[in-house]
């Protein structure tokens, strides 16, 4: 298990601004390295205060597991723990574009900030996206995720958290350049011939950038490949109580009915299904022979020791300044029963296909 990293003399990039809804920060290390630390979800009447955990917990199953895995190391800022994770892109070339960009592009209804627009969030919406952009033969990582959130409960993967790597050109840069100019209003001040080129994809009435020039944006990159799994935390129950923990332990029926509440983010056509119900329609759709893959390589690998194991040593290395963020026993056991009873439900829904 890594140690936990103290991080509180680390060069915070003040400069730097992260999305989300977590309290996150760019950080660089002693070495010059980039990474990001954020806490627990905390907001008015809800704190998940061991949901970093989470992040960290379900970083050492996925690796188990053969999943493609963005490390989260426990973290120590200020005497306030979270998680840690190196930058996944290099800062002198490349760009994480999340899936939403791709989703918008391509349908531009589809708006999450809005009920009907949320709904359209749908597997045959990504799919329809990357084929598209001619990144269709991504579509089994997004199966990889799908079965990964089945194992861990985790109901918010939604389209920021998911995402390809880019490389750079000089064409996307100047893409960039512009939409700068426009939002500052000196489109006019660029050389002509940029202007030429580029003044169709810029809404002069708005001030803004046209759709298309988004779509183009994501035709003109060169892609390096699908980001490794990140953003899991919310996941292995959370958002439970210490009461509730206690409560779920004696009772196996509650227990069922929460993994059973447990629903994708990702939708099947509009329909919001649990976990294991759109696992049930990948296998009933062309998907269905790499869906049986990488079932059949959980199923292999799965070790109810070696959970046991990460559950166990995760927070060992917690100092007496940092007592209050250790994980409960009650919370380990109910952690290890939650990631057993999904892996044998996913497990069963594969003998019943093979």
């Amino acid at each position: 298990m890594p140690p936990i990293i103290d991080i509180t003399n680390w060069n915070p990039q003040l400069w730097f601004s992260t999305g989300g809804t977590r309290n996150k920060k760019y950080i660089q290390s002693p070495e010059g390295v980039f990474y990001y630390f954020k806490k627990s979800y905390k907001t008015e009447g809800r704190d998940y205060f061991f949901e970093f955990w989470s992040e960290v917990i379900a970083t050492q199953v996925g690796v188990h597991l053969g999943f493609d895995m963005l490390e989260y190391i426990a973290a120590i800022d200020n005497q306030e723990m979270g998680c840690l994770s190196i930058s996944m892109i290099k800062p002198d070339g490349e760009e994480l574009i999340e899936g939403g960009k791709y989703l918008q592009a391509y349908e531009n209804r589809f708006n999450p900030e809005v009920k009907d627009g949320r709904n359209l969030y749908s597997f045959q919406l990504i799919e329809k996206a990357l084929i598209k952009f001619k990144l269709n033969d991504y579509m089994e990582h997004i199966i990889e995720i799908i079965i990964f959130d089945s194992i861990i409960g985790n109901g918010d993967r939604h389209q920021e958290n998911w995402a390809f790597i880019n490389q750079i050109t000089m064409t996307t840069s100047l893409l960039v350049e512009v939409e700068k100019s426009v939002k500052q209003g000196t489109f006019e001040k660029m050389p002509g011939f940029i202007k030429w080129v580029y003044k169709r994809f810029v809404d002069f009435e708005k001030k803004k950038m046209k759709p298309e020039a988004t779509a183009a944006k994501l035709i003109l990159q060169n892609t390096k490949g699908f980001a490794p799994i990140y953003d899991s935390g919310s996941s292995l129950g959370r958002e439970l109580t210490d009461e509730k923990v206690k409560s779920m332990l004696t009772n196996d029926l509650e227990i069922e009915s929460y993994i059973n509440r447990g629903v994708s983010e990702i939708h099947w056509e509009q329909e919001k299904l649990n976990h294991f119900e759109l696992i049930e329609k990948l296998l009933m759709s062309s998907y269905k022979e790499v869906t049986l893959k990488i079932i059949s390589r959980v199923v292999s690998k799965f070790d109810n020791k070696i959970i046991n194991e990460i559950l166990t040593t995760i927070d060992k290395d917690v100092s007496s300044l940092t007592e209050k963020y250790k994980l409960k026993t009650e919370r380990k056991q109910l952690i290890l029963k939650l990631i057993t009873l999904r892996f044998e439900r996913l497990k069963k829904i594969h003998s019943e296909r093979i």
